[in-house]
């Protein structure tokens, strides 16, 4: 996910009203332009926005049959936009994974009236699908990481990582007194632990350590934590560190 919140505006843009033929009609046209990079091919990308509305005006005649709102990636028109089924009601989007190129690409959405009061971005835009974003560029979606996610590509992600590894356990160390206690980092913001995919604690503060010996068997454990990033990063101008930090470790207590 990347967030768009740059925006150059150009009021009464007379180049964008000659490329939606209005240069012989009364109407107006508003212009909202970015630019993002897009280093790898990538897949379904959907631009969403919030709080705006676009329809074909009743006096379509005037404005040719244009909507209120026409979006331009690289020169091309993106498909009408619908309704996004994401975070609220009040988003719209329109898939535009096709019409993006390798290098530089601009976004350009034109607001267009008559006599209806123009429809604005009040709101940051949002690029949503399956990649990583550093600034302003779009990368090849990192499948397997170390450290914050939210420094790793994924500075808006609201969502969970989850963090595996595998451990061997001495028999020894099972069915006796001894405790076994996992000191499994720093998460940001809350984690759950799972071992042998059965849950054994969540922490939302510390002190992040768990008591597995109940959990552990003999030999070869995979011990998970789902770390869920916060949703301030998502609706935030700053990013606040997501994901898992710090070494983990087990102890061996008795």
């Amino acid at each position: 996910m990347a967030i768009l919140d740059r925006w150059q505006f150009i009021a009464h843009d007379r180049i964008a009203g000659g490329k939606l033929q209005l240069q012989d009609t009364p109407g107006r046209v508003n212009t909202y332009f970015t630019t993002f990079d897009v280093d790898t091919q990538l897949g379904p990308v959907k631009l969403v926005l919030d709080d705006v509305r676009q329809y074909l005006p009743s006096h379509g005649g005037f404005l040719s049959g244009r909507r209120n709102i026409e979006i331009y990636v690289n020169g091309s028109e993106a498909p009408p936009l619908e309704p996004a089924e994401w975070q609220d009601p009040y988003f719209v989007a329109t898939e535009i994974g096709d019409l993006l190129q390798l290098g530089s690409n601009e976004l350009q959405v034109c607001v267009v009236s008559l006599l209806e009061p123009f429809e604005a971005l009040s709101w940051p835009a949002y690029l949503v699908g399956d990649f990583t974003s550093v600034g302003s560029r779009l990368g090849a979606p990192a499948r397997e990481m170390d450290g914050l996610f939210s420094e790793r590509g994924y500075p808006h992600l609201p969502g969970i990582g989850v963090y595996t590894t595998r451990v061997r356990i001495p028999g020894e160390l099972l069915g006796g007194s001894k405790r076994l206690i996992l000191d499994f980092g720093e998460p940001h913001d809350c984690a759950r632990v799972l071992v042998n995919g059965k849950e054994a604690a969540v922490r939302l503060w510390e002190p992040f350590e768990v008591e597995i010996t109940e959990f552990l068997r003999s030999g070869d454990n995979q011990i998970a934590v789902e770390v869920a990033g916060t949703i301030a990063n998502l609706y935030g101008k700053e990013t606040r560190p997501a994901g898992l930090s710090g070494p983990a470790r087990i102890w061996v207590v008795g």
